[in-house]
């Protein structure tokens, strides 16, 4: 198995690495997290998307940054998550009004 051309199998033990460090209680478990959810997000995983914005989101692991947030909640609902579209949607509401 190569990183370069993932099987869905690889993808996904990528993302549940990012979920099981994210709970975990050792130095530095969000950027380790952030590092296995990027890899399984830009392979397309839609749940890995929107763990990456959330973590975005509250400058876990990452420097908060909301338009990469975002990017990411809004990647994740193009991919059918449905809590990533409405977060997308909702940031972009909330910067129209604040317009």
């Amino acid at each position: 198995m190569s990183d370069e051309h993932p099987t869905k199998l690889q993808i996904y033990r990528w993302y549940r690495r990012g979920k099981k460090a994210f709970r975990g209680n050792f130095k530095n478990h969000y950027e380790v997290a952030v590092e296995w959810y990027r890899k399984a997000a830009e392979a397309g995983h839609k749940d890995a998307q929107y763990e990456l914005g959330m973590c975005y989101l509250r400058g876990e692991g990452v420097p908060k940054d909301d338009y990469t947030a975002y990017s990411w909640f809004r990647e994740s609902g193009h991919n059918g998550h449905p809590e990533g579209q409405y977060l997308a949607d909702d940031m972009l509401r909330v910067h129209e009004m604040m317009l």
